[in-house]
Formats: C-alpha cells, structure tokens, sequence
C-alpha cells in the first residue's frame, strides 16, 4: 500500500528509488516524504519542516550503524535541489533566525552522538577499527547532506550562530564522540587518520578575530575568478567553497587541488544548472542538470555528458526515460510525447531505431522494427 502511495503521488522520486533495484521499506520512504508534505502537501509554520529534515536524516545515519539499513530519501538530487531552494527564498528576518537557532539545537541533540558511543562501547577489540570508520562515514555522510540543503541558507547560519554548518557539525561530533575514544583511535593505525582529520581541521579553525588570515574560510582572486571558502596549506582549492567565474557562472560545492570535485551546484550566468556529483571539474555520477531551454535532465553523468540511465523532461511535454551515451538517447528507453502516445524499445543517437512497439492513446500496439526514426517492417 505504501508503494503505491510513493506511486502515485511522486511518480519521478518512485522511478529512482525502485531503480536502485535494492529491498526498501516502502512504509519509512512513505513516513519521510509525508514529513516533508510531499505526499499530502499542506501549509506549514517553521521550523516544523527544518525538524522533519533533520530528523530523517538523523534516523537514517541510525540505521546506518545497525544491519536494519533505511534508504536515505536525502540522497535523491532532487529532494536536496527542492529542500536547498526552499530556504534560498526564505527571506523574513525572524523566520531565518529562528531557524538558524533550531538547526543548531537540532545538531547538539542528535540521538545519532549517542548511537556512535554505544555502539563503539559495544563492539570488541577486533572489530573497533572497522566500526570506528563506519560511524565516521556516516557522520561525513550527515556533514554533505546538510551542506548540500542548506548551501544558500549558509550566509544565514555563519551571521546568526558566528559558525558555519559544518564547523558547528565538527565540534558537536568531535566533544560527544572523538574525545571520548581519543587515545584508542589515535593509536591504531586504522583509525588514526579520524583524529588526524579533526586535528587538522582544529588548526585551520577561523579565530574571533576577523582581520587574522585563516586558511579554513580564506577569500582570494585568481584572475578575475572570486572565491570563498577553504584553502590547503599549498593554497589550492580544497574542501568546501563558493566561486564566481569571471564568465557570471557561480559553484558553490565541494573542492580538490583547485577543482570541483563531490557534491555541488553550478548556475549558468544565461540560464540553467547543475546540481549533484563533479568529478575533477566535469559533472560526473548521479545529477540533475536544467538548460536554459527549459528541459530537465535527471540521471548519471560521465565528462559532463549524458551517460547511462536518466530521465529527461522535455519543455514541450515530452519525455523520455532510458539509457542514454555521450549525450544521447541511447540503448533500451521509453519516449512518452505530451499527446499520451509513447514508444518503447531500442534508441541509436537520438532515434528509434531496432526493435520497439509504439503505443498510441487510442489503445492501439504498433509493433514492429524501426530505422534512423521511422518504422520499416510491422
């Protein structure tokens, strides 16, 4: 029942989730999204919907740490794309405060802290390692989730709390749980390297005084390209920061030796974006990317190019769902015209092309073999 319910009201979230192909519970998918009121949507008053975000994804870093797994709607592009334009319109003074209060509150009582300590205090010696590094993933995990969410709403985070998201995440993790195991994970070489990152990050911490350089949220030009956010010791791009292109184009994601690189969101200057996983400077993995012409494309991505599955909305009502190569509609796919009419079968470049079955509004099944578009044998 619950499936059906997914279904039928969010018809492009329930075709990517069942593409997974992996077993989920359709009843806690169906509890998040009505959290949400993506299944019976209804007004609302804040910071009722910042509490449901930080509680589904709270339950679902839980879950990570037991056998009993819950499938993390958050990862879905277009769920973060949703929430993350959400609070880029929230505008009323009082209404961000408020909310900026409540996600710091919300992230000193996640019951996920106290889930790490146990189950780190109930697991034995030879497991210790492996578990550490698990609760650690997830908590990474967390930290990129939110970030992704709250990427337009962080200038609201860093006035309001004198912090930015993630710092405020490091320090809740780092006094509830790393201090508390400090010497065990700094002595096996394991899970050295989880203390190790926090010790870093604590030296690269911005200090109350602003007129100090620090290397955690450092401001620098290069060339007429502005950026903000960190830098490495080298002064490379690295970690977490936003830049405007001389060309009017604006990242603002994940970075690596001077390249976007993990999850983030690039606006074109004339129109269109992309958000979701870069790979050395190219939209690469799962994404979701608007043109400037008004379609909508929802799938994987490889060198900035359609690859493999993918969903693709069209500005004149059509639409089509399949594998697609270099850009192309490409492989085994479905075309569904704004008419009702749709085709299933086998695409080359952009055409029809081997075997399909047209399906017309009217109840008719043409089946038959197709060339360069055109059918040539029924």
């Amino acid at each position: 029942m619950a499936e059906i319910v997914v279904q039928e009201k969010l018809q492009d979230l329930y075709i990517l989730i069942a593409r997974d192909k992996v077993k989920v519970n359709w009843e806690t998918i169906k509890e998040d999204f009505e959290k949400l009121f993506w299944i019976n949507p209804k007004e609302f008053s804040e910071p009722i919907l910042t509490h449901s975000i930080w509680e589904i994804v709270n339950e679902c870093a839980n879950s990570q740490l037991t056998l009993n797994s819950r499938y993390n709607i958050m990862k879905l592009v277009k769920v973060k794309m949703t929430l993350c334009n959400y609070y880029a319109k929230i505008l009323d003074k009082k209404l961000i405060k408020e909310i900026c209060n409540h996600c710091s509150t919300e992230a000193k009582n996640m019951s996920f802290l106290e889930k790490c300590t146990s189950t780190l205090n109930a697991c034995g010696a030879d497991s210790f390692s492996g578990t550490a590094n698990k609760i650690f993933d997830a908590f990474q995990e967390i930290k990129k989730t939110f970030n992704s969410i709250y990427m337009h709403f962080e200038k609201h985070i860093k006035s309001e709390l004198s912090t930015n998201l993630s710092d405020l995440l490091n320090e809740v993790f780092n006094e509830s749980f790393i201090t508390n195991f400090y010497t065990r994970l700094s002595s096996q070489s394991e899970t050295k390297h989880i203390v190790d990152v926090f010790s870093s990050y604590n030296k690269t911490k911005k200090t109350n005084d602003d007129s100090i350089s620090y290397s955690a949220s450092a401001f620098t030009t290069k060339g007429l390209n502005h950026y903000i956010g960190e830098i490495s010791e080298d002064g490379d791009r690295e970690g977490y920061g936003k830049i405007q292109y001389y060309s009017g184009d604006t990242y603002e994601g994940y970075w690596k030796k001077n390249k976007r690189h993990g999850h983030g969101l690039y606006i074109y200057k004339y129109g269109g974006m992309y958000l979701g996983n870069f790979y050395e400077d190219h939209n690469s993995g799962e994404g979701c990317r608007v043109y400037n012409s008004g379609n909508c494309y929802t799938g994987r991505f490889e060198n900035s190019k359609k690859q493999g599955q993918g969903l693709m909305k069209f500005k004149n009502g059509d639409v089509y769902e399949g594998e697609w190569d270099n850009d192309d509609m490409h492989g085994n796919g479905k075309y569904t015209w704004s008419t009702g009419d749709y085709f299933i079968g086998q695409f080359v470049r952009d055409k029809q092309e081997g075997k399909g079955s047209l399906f017309l509004i009217d109840g008719q099944i043409i089946e038959g073999m197709w060339k360069a578009g055109f059918m040539i044998q029924s």
